[in-house]
């Protein structure tokens, strides 16, 4: 139901919603696209690079867009660390690949081992609030919306 209501707020207020993919279904054993850890390098907070056929390829989180570095508030070295904290004891990760993005890079959902949705876990983590390159995804609101009835 809160999903819902988080839905129809952001239709309302002219906020693209990502409807043309369920995202609810994903799962880190749907394809081949494992990287060990040591071929992942952290950009900041919603950007990886991955090696792939012996090239360094970044890959944009998909639905997550966390502050930039140089920004002035420290929210986007934040969300790196958080970001370097989750995959830190992590031996692989999943990449579930989606469109090119906007600038041209690689985007795609991340999942460990143990299926922990990484994408997801930022926005949870509060380092996504603001999602305007892809359009608000489903978890994104659903992230959003359990932050906002948590804080009450």
């Amino acid at each position: 139901e809160g999903m819902k209501k988080a839905v129809a707020h952001a239709k309302k207020t002219g906020q693209k919603v990502n409807t043309e993919e369920d995202t609810t279904n994903l799962q880190s054993n749907t394809n081949d696209n494992w990287y060990r850890r040591e071929n992942v390098k952290i950009v900041d907070g919603d950007t990886i690079k991955i090696l792939k056929n012996g090239t360094w390829h970044k890959v944009r989180m998909r639905a997550v867009n966390t502050a930039e570095l140089k920004g002035p508030t420290g929210a986007g070295v934040k969300a790196q660390k958080a970001l370097e904290d989750i995959l830190s004891d992590v031996d692989q990760i999943n990449v579930r690949f989606g469109p090119k993005g906007y600038w041209g890079r690689d985007t795609g959902y991340i999942f460990t081992k143990k299926n922990v949705f990484i994408n997801k876990k930022m926005i949870e983590l509060g380092h996504s609030p603001m999602i305007s390159d892809f359009g608000y995804s489903y978890h994104h609101l659903e992230a959003v919306q359990s932050q906002r009835s948590l804080s009450r």
